[in-house]
């Protein structure tokens, strides 16, 4: 079981809540809103952009493929989903964990 409430799945198919922010000026992890992950993205919540920054960010924070990393729910919903494939949820979790406690120390 994970510490996250931001994970959910099992190895090979972990799932991430995202609550994103869209439009803003810092890009990254912002920490945690209730039980989903906050990231900001530059990009507006347009025609897909958001989405697309917010699979480059998670993809990078995870160290995998952009192809790895889909939009699973809620497209056009400040809360969405993200199915990351190949990873187990201890890894997903421990990278997660890291750029969270990141936020701490900076």
């Amino acid at each position: 079981m994970t510490e996250l409430p931001c994970l959910s799945g099992k190895d090979g198919q972990v799932v991430i809540a995202v609550a994103a922010r869209p439009g803003a000026k810092r890009v990254g992890v912002q920490g945690l809103h209730g039980p989903a992950l906050k990231l900001a993205v530059r990009a507006q919540a347009q025609k897909g952009k958001a989405n697309a920054e917010l699979v480059a960010l998670l993809a990078e924070l995870l160290g995998v493929p952009p192809s790895a990393v889909t939009l699973h729910r809620g497209a056009s919903a400040r809360v969405k989903q993200f199915k990351v494939e190949g990873l187990t949820l201890a890894a997903v979790e421990a990278a997660l964990s890291s750029a969270l406690a990141e936020l701490g120390a900076g």
